[in-house]
């Protein structure tokens, strides 16, 4: 388990996908991770990460749980509401790209990722022929 987050450590190496909701129960939050199963291969090709961020409760990075006052610590960072649902995407360079209060489709978020200047350049430099 987590014990300690510092979002900076994922600047140039990550984005950063965070939905944060009361309970893993919330239907906000069921709804997201509905939509986002089986999405492994596009999430891992945009070097994105999935935060689930929960009240009183361990939330997840990825597949490791995390402490529920490093959640709640990341909570107060990020000025997410107590009793909401909140859906965030950070950039690599660390800039919030998007903000909601609801599920987001996944072909949104990879749209607006894939429109990134950093993600043209990535997407250029993997169709380039080796040589």
């Amino acid at each position: 388990m987590i014990g300690c987050i510092d979002l900076s450590v994922y600047q140039w190496r990550n984005r950063l996908l965070i939905a944060a909701a009361p309970s893993p129960d919330d239907p906000s939050m069921q709804a997201f991770r509905a939509r986002w199963q089986h999405r492994e291969s596009e999430i891992a090709d945009r070097d994105l990460l999935v935060f689930h961020l929960y009240e009183d409760r361990p939330g997840r990075v990825g597949k490791t749980t995390i402490a529920p006052q490093v959640a709640e610590t990341l909570r107060r960072e990020l000025d997410i509401p107590a009793g909401t649902f909140t859906l965030l995407l950070i950039g690599k360079d660390g800039a919030s790209k998007l903000r909601a209060a609801e599920p987001v489709r996944p072909e949104e978020i990879f749209g607006r990722i894939d429109a990134m200047p950093m993600r043209r350049q990535e997407i250029r430099q993997r169709e380039q022929p080796p040589g």
